[in-house]
């Protein structure tokens, strides 16, 4: 059975045209860390779904905004660490909440 990770995050305050969503990948026995972006344009849902993901391997996620007047974009929102297990127990956790917002 494959692994997901599904984040969640609070709209903006200012108009924005989309978010772009970051994942930071540590793998299990080694020091490699690859650093992504998972969303290669803009969204606009404030949720999104990670189906590439592997037992053992720990993710790190953050969401940055981007303006609609200027397209400029946000400092990056708070983190979330997600480890998925090595065994076959499926995860259960719920829908982490992250922010992003605007910063002039």
């Amino acid at each position: 059975m494959g692994h997901s990770v599904t984040i969640s995050w609070k709209a903006s305050a200012d108009p924005v045209a989309g978010y772009a969503v970051y994942r930071i990948t540590l793998a299990p026995t080694s020091l490699a860390v690859t650093f992504n972006r998972l969303t290669p344009g803009l969204i606009t849902a404030l949720i999104y779904t990670d189906t590439e993901v592997q037992a053992g391997y720990t993710y790190i996620y953050f969401t940055t905004a981007w303006t609609s007047i200027r397209g400029l974009m946000s400092q990056p929102s708070n983190v979330v660490s997600v480890t998925i297990p090595s065994s076959s127990v499926p995860v259960t956790s719920g829908v982490t909440q992250i922010e992003a917002e605007i910063q002039s």
